[in-house]
């Protein structure tokens, strides 16, 4: 027996139970189920921003290549047409994540499902960052945090609405 071998098989006997307790604790197991609930919007919308950014793209890498500008002269109003998939995929996935996370622990924790997601929705947008200015004067919600940049703050609040709602359910 090699030394790579017998070292493998120490690392599989320490690591492989640890990371199966890690596994089945239920904020991680509803980390890991809404993350998991949410790739497919997640995939379509990072094959839109592949082609957006390096197909339609004038300055894009494959249509450098391809020399795709001289070819499609317009090519970047090309862009605008899958752009509204790219607002309804990635550019949501704050709002995915926080329901799915409270949904999914809501449902370890033998709560209303429902109640619990919906909930860490509202929760998400009363802590959202301030309204901005439009140029009419009126108030809207900026999207910045919608995305990936409002991840850590939607996995916080749906592990909180998840754990403490079906707790105050049971002694309602």
């Amino acid at each position: 027996m090699s030394f790579m071998n017998s070292m493998q098989e120490k690392m599989e006997a320490t690591l492989v139970p640890l990371a199966a307790k890690i596994n089945g604790q239920r904020h991680v197991a509803a980390v890991r189920d809404a993350f998991t609930l949410a790739f497919p919007m997640t995939l379509a919308g990072s094959i839109i921003v592949l082609i957006n950014y390096a197909i339609l793209s004038p300055d894009g890498f494959i249509a450098k290549l391809l020399h795709l500008g001289a070819i499609f002269p317009h090519l970047a109003d090309y862009q605008a047409l899958l752009s509204p998939v790219l607002n309804g995929t990635a550019n949501i996935m704050s709002i995915l994540i926080v329901f799915l996370t409270a949904y999914k622990l809501a449902e370890t924790n033998q709560g209303d499902k429902v109640l619990a997601a919906v909930t860490s929705v509202g929760v998400f947008f009363i802590i959202y960052p301030p309204y901005v200015a439009t140029k009419d004067g009126a108030q809207a919600l900026s999207t910045g945090f919608l995305g990936a940049q409002g991840l850590f703050v939607a996995l916080i609040i749906g592990l909180l609405v998840g754990e403490f709602l079906p707790r105050l359910q049971k002694n309602y």
